[in-house]
């Protein structure tokens, strides 16, 4: 009933759907199937990848191109979207912590709210370690102790690596205040991130 170049137009809306879904990668290939389709099965000779008039031809690249932009735009919209998405999240958990840490009474409260607001962000185990050996959060295992001794030693930044001058799973912060550092913040770098 239609031609093959009003029928393209019927391809360029699995593609943006594509590309929304999935990203650009996913909608450029689903642009080319899509392409190669349109030619196999509606451009005469049909059942060839063969085009026969110039026309057609110049529909197909046309489709192409359309298909490519339209990918692009798409696949931005939703780069954009889980960018506000993961944004608005952490602005959600920040004010949640400021509200904590606001009505916290003391240095444990305080340090409860902090850890978990970290852990919540990341989706990884976290841990805030004293130079007395006090700990909130995470199990303190003997690698989470050395690292954050020679975090806090140092008033360095401690991450896993073959030749990291401690061997543990755990990255490490130093926290300092007026040029000391009584505690370290650490967050485990071996456990995958929880699901959003």
């Amino acid at each position: 009933w239609l031609d093959p170049q009003s029928l393209a137009l019927f391809f360029v809306a699995p593609i943006v759907v594509v590309a929304i879904r999935y990203g650009l990668w996913a909608s450029l290939g689903a642009s080319l199937l899509s392409a190669l389709a349109l030619n196999y099965l509606f451009v005469e000779p049909r059942h060839t990848f063969v085009v026969a008039r110039p026309q057609d031809a110049a529909a197909l690249v046309l489709f192409s191109i359309v298909a490519v932009l339209a990918s692009a735009i798409a696949a931005r919209a939703r780069v954009a979207a889980l960018t506000a998405e993961s944004r608005a999240r952490e602005a959600i958990l920040m004010q949640g912590l400021a509200t904590r840490l606001a009505g916290s009474a003391g240095e444990t409260e305080i340090a409860a709210a902090a850890v978990e607001s970290l852990a919540e962000l990341s989706g990884r185990p976290v841990i805030l370690v004293g130079a007395d050996e006090r700990h909130w959060g995470a199990a303190f295992d003997d690698g989470a102790r050395n690292a954050a001794r020679w975090s806090m030693s140092t008033k360095q930044a401690l991450t896993p690596a073959p030749d990291a001058p401690v061997a543990a799973p755990w990255s490490f912060w130093p926290i300092i205040f007026a040029g000391r550092c009584e505690m370290a913040i650490g967050v485990n770098a071996a456990t995958e991130p929880a699901p959003e």
